[in-house]
């Protein structure tokens, strides 16, 4: 650590939360692009030492001019991933096919399913996100006066699809405000609950202040009431260690391009296997059948396959999957402990810089390693500025909500150096005036 930066580290008091590892300018390429040379490496080295994160940040071609603490809006990929979408790409333009197989689509599933602990039939591989909130919120049965509960902090994507609905088809979007803790947003949110409430779609951790939702708890009460659960995971999957079978929702919809690291494009759709025949596509067209004519109709195919159609950009869908991988051979626990302790120490030093207010969750169990502050004494677009000039800082406003928040994410390829230097901008920008 630059002797500038021990200095000031140890002037607030954070010399033993953050460690004084040393990132080089240049990651080892040729280790970088082979995913088995990578993992060989990785099972020699301390997991959670600094050498073992040192491994991790040279898989990414990520600039290291600039640090990067916008996951939470797109994530960026590593060395394998990249590579896998080219080599798929060169294989199938040399033979001018599309290389959407059975058995390829049975690959790319499993090893989803595997990572997010469900059944491969459960699966739709979609674009992103909002493609699979938009396939859930048109294909629930619904109709005119049905309520669907939802918070006032979604983001767009999440919101649109129930909203477009309600000037479609005439049901009612009811909203709450998430509490501070799992227990009081799980009360608010009983509370806003009616006979005439058919759906409850919430984020697992929310894109305004990260805070994890208690979506287990919310997904339990749905089902005892008859009440259909469809829970945002745009900012959970590839964060920390999520489990379908755990969280017990009818769909989950996520992003690939966020914190799983994958392609941009890409996305997944968990449909509960006991609701797929419930839910009736809305754009369908081939791969969605399981048999049509014009003179029988169509019959849709009995897995989540049936909210799948035409042609697919199968190289992303493999780098999709070289991602889960990527993650796999790492560890979610791992990841998610290393990202919390980055974490904790941002905050610890946050709490003690004046005119500068935490909007996250106090405590360590409602908060993810995504964390919004909101900044006294200028506007939010005025520190994200000033970061991004004076400390070469990627950070993300939050207009959502009206919070007027700027948003930190932290992921794998952070490093402990970034943090003192996001630190730093921030204490000379919250002395601005």
């Amino acid at each position: 650590m630059p002797s500038s930066r021990r200095t000031f580290c140890k002037t607030i008091g954070l010399s033993t939360i953050i460690p004084s590892v040393v990132f080089l300018d240049k990651p080892n390429q040729a280790l970088a692009q082979s995913p088995d040379d990578f993992l060989a490496h990785l099972g020699n080295v301390s997991p959670g030492s600094d050498a073992y994160w040192k491994l991790v940040r040279d898989q990414f071609p990520l600039t290291r001019e600039r640090a990067f603490f916008n996951t939470g809006g797109l994530g960026a990929s590593p060395y394998q991933v990249i590579q896998a979408v080219k080599k798929k790409m060169d294989e199938l333009e040399e033979l001018s096919e599309v290389g959407r197989s059975e058995r390829v689509w049975s690959d790319i599933k499993s090893t989803v399913a595997g990572f997010i602990d469900c059944n491969i039939e459960e699966i739709t591989l979609t674009g992103c996100c909002t493609e699979g909130m938009n396939i859930a919120a048109n294909a629930i049965p619904l109709g005119e006066g049905d309520e669907v509960l939802t918070t006032t902090h979604e983001h767009v994507g999440g919101a649109l699809p129930w909203l477009g609905r309600q000037k479609r088809d005439g049901i009612v979007v009811k909203t709450f405000e998430p509490g501070n803790s799992a227990g009081e947003t799980l009360d608010r949110l009983k509370q806003k609950i009616t006979k005439k409430t058919k759906a409850i779609s919430v984020s697992q951790i929310t894109c305004t202040t990260g805070a994890i939702l208690p979506v287990r708890e919310i997904s339990d009460y749905a089902r005892q009431h008859e009440i259909w659960s469809v829970i945002d995971g745009a900012q959970a999957i590839g964060h920390m260690p999520v489990s379908m079978k755990e969280i017990g929702c009818d769909c989950y919809a996520t992003s690939g391009h966020k914190w799983l690291l994958g392609p941009k494009r890409t996305g997944l759709l968990f449909i509960r296997k006991d609701r797929i025949s419930e839910m009736l596509p809305v754009t369908v067209g081939a791969y969605s059948d399981d048999g049509w004519d014009f003179t029988e109709g169509v019959t849709f195919h009995p897995t989540a396959q049936r909210f799948e159609y035409g042609t697919y950009n199968v190289p992303i869908m493999v780098g999709l999957q070289r991602a889960v991988e990527f993650l796999t051979g790492i560890g979610m626990r791992n990841i998610f402990g290393y990202t919390q302790n980055l974490t904790h120490s941002f905050i610890s030093a946050i709490n003690n810089i004046k005119n500068i207010e935490l909007l996250s969750p106090p405590q360590e169990a409602d908060r993810s390693s995504m964390v919004t502050i909101r900044p006294k004494n200028m506007r939010n677009t005025e520190l994200q500025s000033f970061l991004a000039t004076d400390y070469r800082l990627r950070t993300r406003i939050v207009p959502e909500a009206g919070l007027d928040g700027l948003r930190i994410s932290l992921h794998l390829y952070n490093t402990p150096e970034e943090i003192m230097r996001l630190i730093e901008g921030v204490t000379a920008g919250s002395q601005k005036k």
